[in-house]
């Protein structure tokens, strides 16, 4: 590493790494109280109209959060070594694989596996990513007896929606045939998820619902374009939290505290002109899923570098609209690996550029092809558009075993070495 990148007094924001644990703690706690209620469980993929589960109290499991959770307390090569055992490829999803090794060797699992509660139903969502329909299936034949329904969503093209805002997820246009195709089937799920939990359909309390949503979403969006202040006011390290929220509990009481005290936080960070490092040296955008094993990002903010902008946490986020709530839930539809690569790199070229960075870490990920679509042709783009240049690192997002942190940082360092 250059003699210029010394290491710097590291700060991250405590207090929200402490507002996330409580968080996560309200949120189990929610799962255990519905399921003594006899409340039905059901298993959501990231994408999904999530807000359902509460407007329908619903138990809702998210399995790609939960194997990030084991993969960031060094628990997920276990699980993965389990489901490669169990036959399933090496090369297929990271979050897949662990989900199915917490089943196949629940003493090895965090948490007993996923909280310990088996699905009632499993939500298969292709509104994200097509790879959760064959998870679907198979989590659906691991247990017996569980119910299974489908919710599809175009795959957006350029010509489809025109440009779509990054942090918002809204469209520049949307045909009524294509918002009427989604929320048809949004109905239908508000009519299975009736006869699944046996109640009838609140208006009340879904409009109370998207309420806090929305709110939520409105505090992650400002949250994100904080991030852009100089200097970054947030860790990596901490911002890795916050697809929980974005992905997977919106509309929870609990998740709108969370963003609330967050947003006063890093407000008050901002106000201040605080940042996560007292000089910083470098600015980074990142792109991929993040490798929740790793301190990659740790390791380079003590040295100066920050990462202002991580199109990854970003993806997750929605604009959700209590006024018409089930065209936002279109929306979760529309983040990157779901639209055609026109549509997506022209979005992040208009939010990178507000970002100000020096350059782009790229995650590529063996156990993630969608997400790692498209990795050089932004690249491509990024140079010759804005003159970012990028540096693409093998990067898995649940086995530390692929990218070891040494090997990672003596890629890294000489592309450091370069833009300074």
């Amino acid at each position: 590493m250059s003699k210029e990148l010394k290491v710097q007094s590291w700060r991250p924001l405590e207090e929200v790494q402490k507002l996330f644990r409580e968080t996560f703690q309200s949120h189990i706690f929610r799962l255990l109280q519905l399921r003594e209620k006899g409340k039905p469980v059901g298993w959501f993929w990231a994408g999904s109209p999530v807000e359902l589960a509460y407007v329908f109290d619903v138990a809702n499991i998210f399995p790609e959060q939960y194997t990030a959770f084991c993969a960031a307390r060094k628990k997920s090569d276990k699980l993965i070594d389990a489901a490669i055992e169990y036959q399933y490829g090496e090369f297929t999803c990271d979050y897949l694989k662990c989900s199915v090794g917490s089943i196949l060797n629940s003493e090895a699992a965090p948490l007993g596996g996923h909280c310990g509660l088996k699905p009632d139903f499993v939500l298969d969502s292709r509104m994200c990513c097509y790879g959760h329909h064959a998870m679907s299936e198979i989590f659906a034949n691991l247990y017996t007896e569980v119910k299974r329904f489908i919710i599809d969503a175009p795959y957006w093209t350029k010509e489809m929606v025109g440009k779509v805002d990054f942090l918002t997820k809204m469209p520049e246009r949307i045909s009524e045939e294509e918002l009427e195709f989604v929320i048809a089937q949004l109905w239908d799920l508000m009519h299975f998820l009736e006869e699944i939990t046996g109640e009838k359909l609140d208006e009340e309390h879904m409009k109370r619902v998207f309420e806090v949503s929305e709110k939520t979403s409105r505090n992650l969006i400002e949250i994100a374009n904080l991030m852009l202040s100089k200097p970054t006011p947030m860790s990596q390290m901490d911002y890795r939290d916050f697809p929980a929220i974005g992905f997977f509990i919106t509309a929870a009481d609990y998740a709108l505290h969370f963003t609330e005290k967050s947003l006063e936080i890093i407000k008050e960070r901002v106000k201040k002109k605080e940042g996560v490092v007292e000089e910083e040296k470098l600015r980074l955008m990142s792109q991929g899923i993040i490798p929740w094993y790793s301190e990659l990002y740790k390791y380079y903010e003590e040295r100066g570098v920050t990462f202002p902008l991580n199109l990854y946490v970003e993806s997750t986020f929605y604009l959700i609209e209590a006024s018409k709530p089930l065209e936002s839930l279109l929306r979760r539809s529309m983040l990157p690996i779901n639209c055609d690569i026109d549509a997506w790199i022209e979005s992040v070229v208009r939010r990178a550029k507000l970002a100000d960075v020096d350059g782009a870490i790229m995650f590529e990920n063996i156990g993630c092809r969608p997400i790692s679509f498209g990795l050089r042709a932004l690249k491509e783009v990024l140079w010759q558009e804005l003159g970012i240049p990028s540096i693409i690192v093998e990067a898995p997002q649940c086995d530390p075993r692929i990218m070891p942190l040494e090997r990672a940082i003596l890629k890294m360092n000489a592309f450091i070495e370069s833009l300074l």
